[in-house]
Protein backbone atom coordinates (compact mmCIF):
# COMPACT_ATOMS: atom_id res chain seq x y z
CA UNK A 1 0.00 0.00 0.00
CA UNK A 2 1.33 3.46 -0.88
CA UNK A 3 2.23 5.77 2.03
CA UNK A 4 0.05 8.60 0.73
CA UNK A 5 -2.91 6.20 0.87
CA UNK A 6 -2.06 4.67 4.27
CA UNK A 7 -1.78 7.95 6.20
CA UNK A 8 -5.35 9.13 5.49
CA UNK A 9 -6.62 5.75 6.68
CA UNK A 10 -4.78 6.17 9.98
CA UNK A 11 -6.24 9.63 10.55
CA UNK A 12 -9.67 8.36 9.63
CA UNK A 13 -9.41 5.57 12.21
CA UNK A 14 -8.29 8.04 14.90
CA UNK A 15 -11.23 10.35 14.18
CA UNK A 16 -13.68 7.45 14.39
CA UNK A 17 -12.13 6.30 17.70
CA UNK A 18 -12.32 9.77 19.23
CA UNK A 19 -15.91 10.15 18.12
CA UNK A 20 -16.79 6.82 19.72
CA UNK A 21 -15.12 7.81 23.01
CA UNK A 22 -16.80 11.20 23.16
CA UNK A 23 -20.19 10.21 21.89
CA UNK A 24 -21.72 9.62 25.35
CA UNK A 25 -23.67 12.28 27.19
CA UNK A 26 -21.47 14.31 29.53
CA UNK A 27 -22.25 14.76 33.22
CA UNK A 28 -22.84 18.45 32.55
CA UNK A 29 -25.33 17.75 29.77
CA UNK A 30 -27.12 15.09 31.80
CA UNK A 31 -27.18 17.34 34.87
CA UNK A 32 -28.69 20.19 32.88
CA UNK A 33 -31.29 17.87 31.41
CA UNK A 34 -32.24 16.14 34.67
CA UNK A 35 -31.72 19.06 37.04
CA UNK A 36 -28.87 17.31 38.88
CA UNK A 37 -25.78 19.08 40.21
CA UNK A 38 -22.58 17.14 39.57
CA UNK A 39 -19.82 18.28 41.93
CA UNK A 40 -16.17 17.34 41.49
CA UNK A 41 -15.34 16.51 45.11
CA UNK A 42 -11.92 14.98 44.50
CA UNK A 43 -12.51 11.83 46.52
CA UNK A 44 -15.23 9.83 48.25
CA UNK A 45 -16.45 11.28 51.59
CA UNK A 46 -16.12 9.23 54.77
CA UNK A 47 -19.69 10.17 55.68
CA UNK A 48 -22.21 12.99 55.85
CA UNK A 49 -22.70 13.35 59.62
CA UNK A 50 -21.36 16.77 60.73
CA UNK A 51 -20.66 15.38 64.22
CA UNK A 52 -18.50 12.56 62.85
CA UNK A 53 -16.63 13.67 59.74
CA UNK A 54 -13.33 15.51 59.89
CA UNK A 55 -12.00 15.85 56.34
CA UNK A 56 -12.10 18.48 53.61
CA UNK A 57 -14.00 16.30 51.08
CA UNK A 58 -16.72 15.77 53.67
CA UNK A 59 -16.76 19.46 54.54
CA UNK A 60 -17.59 20.40 50.94
CA UNK A 61 -20.73 18.25 50.96
CA UNK A 62 -21.80 18.89 54.56
CA UNK A 63 -21.70 22.64 53.98
CA UNK A 64 -23.94 22.18 50.96
CA UNK A 65 -26.45 20.20 53.02
CA UNK A 66 -26.44 22.07 56.35
CA UNK A 67 -26.15 25.65 57.56
CA UNK A 68 -24.88 27.15 60.79
CA UNK A 69 -26.59 29.61 63.09
CA UNK A 70 -24.27 32.17 61.53
CA UNK A 71 -22.30 31.98 58.28
CA UNK A 72 -19.20 33.79 57.06
CA UNK A 73 -19.44 36.44 54.39
CA UNK A 74 -17.37 35.01 51.50
CA UNK A 75 -15.56 38.32 50.99
CA UNK A 76 -15.14 39.81 54.47
CA UNK A 77 -15.37 36.56 56.50
CA UNK A 78 -17.52 38.46 58.97
CA UNK A 79 -20.47 36.54 60.49
CA UNK A 80 -23.85 36.96 58.84
CA UNK A 81 -27.28 35.44 59.57
CA UNK A 82 -27.66 31.78 58.76
CA UNK A 83 -30.32 29.64 60.44
CA UNK A 84 -30.45 32.46 62.99
CA UNK A 85 -31.86 35.58 61.37
CA UNK A 86 -30.46 37.74 64.19
CA UNK A 87 -28.85 37.56 67.62
CA UNK A 88 -28.31 39.63 70.73
CA UNK A 89 -25.11 39.72 72.78
CA UNK A 90 -25.16 40.67 76.46
CA UNK A 91 -23.10 43.60 77.68
CA UNK A 92 -20.59 41.29 79.36
CA UNK A 93 -20.20 39.28 76.13
CA UNK A 94 -21.05 35.99 77.83
CA UNK A 95 -24.62 35.40 76.64
CA UNK A 96 -25.74 35.03 73.03
CA UNK A 97 -29.45 34.89 72.23
CA UNK A 98 -30.11 33.56 68.74
CA UNK A 99 -33.41 34.22 66.99
CA UNK A 100 -33.97 31.45 64.47
CA UNK A 101 -35.55 32.16 61.11
CA UNK A 102 -39.15 30.91 61.48
CA UNK A 103 -39.08 29.88 57.81
CA UNK A 104 -36.05 27.58 58.26
CA UNK A 105 -36.94 24.02 57.31
CA UNK A 106 -35.34 20.61 57.13
CA UNK A 107 -35.35 19.00 53.69
CA UNK A 108 -38.49 17.02 54.56
CA UNK A 109 -40.35 20.20 55.48
CA UNK A 110 -40.06 19.92 59.27
CA UNK A 111 -39.42 23.31 60.92
CA UNK A 112 -36.00 23.90 62.46
CA UNK A 113 -36.33 24.74 66.13
CA UNK A 114 -34.16 25.89 69.00
CA UNK A 115 -34.64 22.46 70.57
CA UNK A 116 -32.96 20.93 67.51
CA UNK A 117 -29.80 22.77 68.55
CA UNK A 118 -30.06 21.73 72.18
CA UNK A 119 -30.40 18.07 71.16
CA UNK A 120 -27.71 18.30 68.50
CA UNK A 121 -25.16 19.97 70.76
CA UNK A 122 -25.82 17.39 73.43
CA UNK A 123 -25.12 14.72 70.81
CA UNK A 124 -22.01 16.50 69.52
CA UNK A 125 -20.61 16.80 73.06
CA UNK A 126 -21.56 13.31 74.22
CA UNK A 127 -18.30 11.46 75.06
CA UNK A 128 -19.71 8.33 73.42
CA UNK A 129 -19.91 10.21 70.13
CA UNK A 130 -16.16 10.59 69.87
CA UNK A 131 -16.57 13.89 68.04
CA UNK A 132 -13.05 15.08 67.22
CA UNK A 133 -14.29 18.65 66.88
CA UNK A 134 -16.27 18.75 70.13
CA UNK A 135 -13.85 21.41 71.37
CA UNK A 136 -15.44 23.89 68.96
CA UNK A 137 -18.25 24.13 71.53
CA UNK A 138 -15.98 24.36 74.58
CA UNK A 139 -16.53 28.12 74.96
CA UNK A 140 -20.11 27.21 76.01
CA UNK A 141 -20.47 27.02 79.79
CA UNK A 142 -19.73 23.50 81.10
CA UNK A 143 -19.50 22.06 77.58
CA UNK A 144 -15.95 20.78 78.07
CA UNK A 145 -16.84 19.19 81.41
CA UNK A 146 -19.73 17.32 79.77
CA UNK A 147 -17.65 16.27 76.74
CA UNK A 148 -14.87 14.88 78.93
CA UNK A 149 -17.21 12.97 81.24
CA UNK A 150 -16.71 15.20 84.28
CA UNK A 151 -20.32 16.37 84.15
CA UNK A 152 -23.30 14.07 83.53
CA UNK A 153 -26.21 16.51 83.67
CA UNK A 154 -26.49 18.26 80.30
CA UNK A 155 -28.97 20.71 81.81
CA UNK A 156 -25.96 22.42 83.39
CA UNK A 157 -24.43 23.09 79.97
CA UNK A 158 -25.06 26.64 78.82
CA UNK A 159 -27.53 26.04 75.99
CA UNK A 160 -31.27 26.48 76.39
CA UNK A 161 -34.30 26.69 74.10
CA UNK A 162 -36.35 29.62 75.42
CA UNK A 163 -39.09 28.94 72.89
CA UNK A 164 -39.44 27.34 69.47
CA UNK A 165 -37.26 29.90 67.72
CA UNK A 166 -35.08 31.37 70.48
CA UNK A 167 -31.83 29.77 71.61
CA UNK A 168 -29.82 31.13 74.54
CA UNK A 169 -26.15 30.24 74.87
CA UNK A 170 -24.08 31.07 77.96
CA UNK A 171 -20.30 31.14 77.64
CA UNK A 172 -17.58 30.52 80.19
CA UNK A 173 -16.07 33.89 79.35
CA UNK A 174 -16.34 36.49 76.60
CA UNK A 175 -15.35 34.85 73.31
CA UNK A 176 -15.10 37.40 70.46
CA UNK A 177 -14.86 34.68 67.79
CA UNK A 178 -17.86 32.66 69.00
CA UNK A 179 -20.03 33.61 66.02
CA UNK A 180 -17.31 32.38 63.66
CA UNK A 181 -17.46 29.00 65.40
CA UNK A 182 -21.14 28.76 64.50
CA UNK A 183 -20.08 28.35 60.87
CA UNK A 184 -18.05 25.21 61.62
CA UNK A 185 -19.96 22.06 60.71
CA UNK A 186 -19.41 20.45 64.10
CA UNK A 187 -21.83 23.02 65.57
CA UNK A 188 -24.55 22.38 62.98
CA UNK A 189 -27.90 20.97 64.03
CA UNK A 190 -28.96 17.56 62.74
CA UNK A 191 -32.47 16.20 62.21
CA UNK A 192 -33.22 14.06 65.25
CA UNK A 193 -35.91 11.80 63.67
CA UNK A 194 -33.55 10.94 60.81
CA UNK A 195 -30.66 10.15 63.15
CA UNK A 196 -32.81 7.95 65.38
CA UNK A 197 -34.37 6.21 62.39
CA UNK A 198 -31.03 4.59 61.61
CA UNK A 199 -29.72 3.92 65.11
CA UNK A 200 -28.86 5.43 68.47
CA UNK A 201 -28.08 9.14 68.74
CA UNK A 202 -24.38 8.39 69.26
CA UNK A 203 -24.13 5.68 66.59
CA UNK A 204 -21.17 6.57 64.38
CA UNK A 205 -20.77 3.22 62.66
CA UNK A 206 -22.88 3.91 59.61
CA UNK A 207 -20.72 4.13 56.49
CA UNK A 208 -20.82 5.92 53.19
CA UNK A 209 -21.64 3.45 50.42
CA UNK A 210 -20.48 4.39 46.96
CA UNK A 211 -23.14 4.21 44.28
CA UNK A 212 -22.34 1.47 41.80
CA UNK A 213 -21.83 2.54 38.20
Amino acid sequence: MRVDTFIPLIFGAIIILLAACGGGESNVARGNREGILHYGNGTEPQGLDPHVVTGLPESHIVRALFEGLAVKNPYTLEPEPGVAQSWDISEDGRTFTFHLNPEARWSNGDPMTAQDYVWSWRRALNPAMGNQYAYMLYPVANAEAFATGKLEDFNEVGVQALDEHTLRVRLNEPTPYFLQLMDHYSTFAVHRPTIEKFGAATDRFTRWTRVEN
